[in-house]
């Protein structure tokens, strides 16, 4: 127990623990963790979609909020260079088709809403994780994170169900605004 203290009072002064108090853990209205396949929406009046995925039997679960919905398809590899015109709408189509309609709290369960700029984020959830040039999206990204490791139980096999579970927030903003945020959640060491 002590062992932990310690850890756990070193990592606080490091600023890692304090992490955990501004990841994002529910967006438009969705907790991650909570929600799996089929809860994916678009709001008309907004023109946001909010996307939630899983898979490997939930061991990787997202929730994407952007009104750039190229964007999200590149990202979910729906598109990518190389392919047809015909391809292309009738992905689209099976895209949009794909999401109920309905209303989207358009923000995060600390208030980070999509138009914000990167000081008003970093405001209200403070210094990311890292900072980086999305090649992908052209813009520029902040990402948030922690990671939990399970402690091994002595004399226990390895079952394959994973050593520990990773979060990550992701924030992207291009010409200054925010316009697209990823909630993650990872099973790590698992079999997936």
């Amino acid at each position: 127990m002590w062992r932990f203290s310690v850890l756990y009072i070193a990592l606080a002064i490091a600023g890692v623990a304090s992490a955990d108090s501004r990841l994002d853990t529910a967006l438009g209205g969705l907790k991650i963790g909570a929600e799996r396949d089929g809860a994916s929406k678009y709001d008309a009046r907004q023109k946001l979609y909010l996307l939630c995925t899983g898979e490997c039997d939930g061991a990787h679960l997202r929730i994407v909020l952007s009104g750039d919905t190229k964007a999200m398809m590149k990202n979910e590899g729906i598109l990518y260079p190389g392919l047809e015109k015909w391809e292309i709408e009738e992905r689209v189509k099976e895209f949009n088709d794909s999401h109920k309609p309905g209303k989207i709290k358009a923000e995060t369960n600390h208030g980070v809403r999509l138009g914000m700029t990167e000081t008003e984020v970093q405001r209200i959830l403070g210094k990311p994780y890292r900072t980086m040039w999305s090649k992908k999206f052209q813009a520029r990204e902040l990402i948030y994170g922690r990671e939990e490791v399970w402690p091994k139980v002595k004399g226990e096999k390895d079952d394959g169900s994973g050593t520990g579970m990773r979060w990550r927030n992701y924030y992207l903003f291009r010409n200054g605004r925010l316009f697209y945020i990823e909630l993650s959640q990872d099973l790590v060491g698992g079999a997936c």
